[in-house]
């Protein structure tokens, strides 16, 4: 199946009560399962703040956004949710580990408190989609290594 997301006149505004700030005005953007996006600017530009829109982190102060013709900002909370953990991965820059759970730990930590059987045996699998050996290699051990590795695995997972 293809994906597609749209973004119809998207807005974001902060009030401050005495200050309105435009972060997103009236943007435009529609992309592809197979498309290849740069968001680029200066600090300040609304690059954080389209990226949180997109991943349904945030929402727009108005206009729209959908996925594959689907209005998200119908979703309820749950609905949203769902919708998060089975269409986007997210790869923040900040890496959000566990310090004390194992590398392979980490990499399924989306799963957890979710319905979805895994047993860790068996998920191993996970780690090969980053096709990453040294990942492979330290699958039982607590993190100790460049974390950026375990986070492409929790993008996947």
């Amino acid at each position: 199946m293809n994906y597609s997301f749209t973004c119809k006149e998207l807005n974001k505004s902060f009030d401050t009560g005495e200050i309105s700030t435009a972060a997103l005005s009236n943007i435009n953007l529609t992309f592809s399962q197979e498309d290849f996006i740069s968001i680029i600017g200066p600090s300040g530009s609304g690059k954080s703040t389209l990226l949180s829109i997109i991943g349904t982190l945030d929402t727009p102060t108005s206009g729209g956004l959908y996925f594959n013709g689907l209005t998200i900002s119908n979703l309820n909370a749950r609905q949203l949710s769902d919708f998060r953990f089975e269409n986007i991965g997210f790869i923040f820059q900040k890496f959000h580990l566990i310090p004390t759970l194992t590398v392979l730990e980490n990499v399924l930590s989306p799963l957890f408190g979710r319905k979805v059987n895994y047993d860790k045996e068996d998920e191993c699998g996970v780690l090969f989609v980053t096709n990453d050996p040294i990942l492979a290699k330290r699958a039982n051990k607590v993190i100790e290594m460049k974390e950026g590795r375990v986070v492409k695995g929790n993008a996947y997972a």
